[in-house]
């Protein structure tokens, strides 16, 4: 029988970044045609598809997978997003955003080799405001955090 590898939310994030980083969004305008990672945020939002993870640890999952050596662990993940434009269309490609990368991500779950057991879309799409920053963010200019139950195996038992 094959272990389960561990991993931990940093090795995840750079597993999702490139991921991420790799898909090629089905909706597209203007400056929209591909994602861009940051980790610190620069400014108001210029382009749409800029983003960085937020990552909340929830602990060990109820009923979850666990060893000796291993045990299952969930914790919830933020796409941060930004997007620029306006209308009916930018609600159209964040919600085609939020679908896509939940598939992108999910296709990743190999327990065997990176520790990735479940990843699922959790609640809705929703725009994330930064108070210190509202004020010098254009109109057209939002953040949407694409959210995400992502259950993984960490070492320890």
């Amino acid at each position: 029988m094959a272990s389960i590898s561990t991993t931990t939310l940093p090795e995840l994030g750079a597993l999702f970044v490139a991921q991420i980083l790799a898909t090629t969004p089905r909706i597209t305008r203007d400056s929209a045609r591909e994602w861009k990672h940051y980790t610190r945020r620069t400014g108001a939002a210029s382009r749409s598809r800029r983003f960085t993870l937020v990552w909340e640890p929830r602990g060990r999952f109820r009923g979850g997978y666990f060893t000796n050596s291993a045990v299952e662990c969930v914790a919830g993940l933020a796409v941060r997003t930004d997007y620029v434009g306006k209308g009916e269309h930018i609600m159209e490609m964040i919600n085609d955003d939020w679908l896509q990368l939940r598939d992108r991500l999910g296709a990743l779950h190999i327990p065997i080799t990176n520790g990735l057991t479940y990843v699922a879309e959790e609640g809705r799409p929703t725009e994330y405001v930064d108070p210190g920053s509202r004020s010098t963010i254009s109109p057209d200019a939002f953040q949407y955090d694409l959210t995400y139950e992502i259950r993984y195996q960490q070492a320890g038992g």
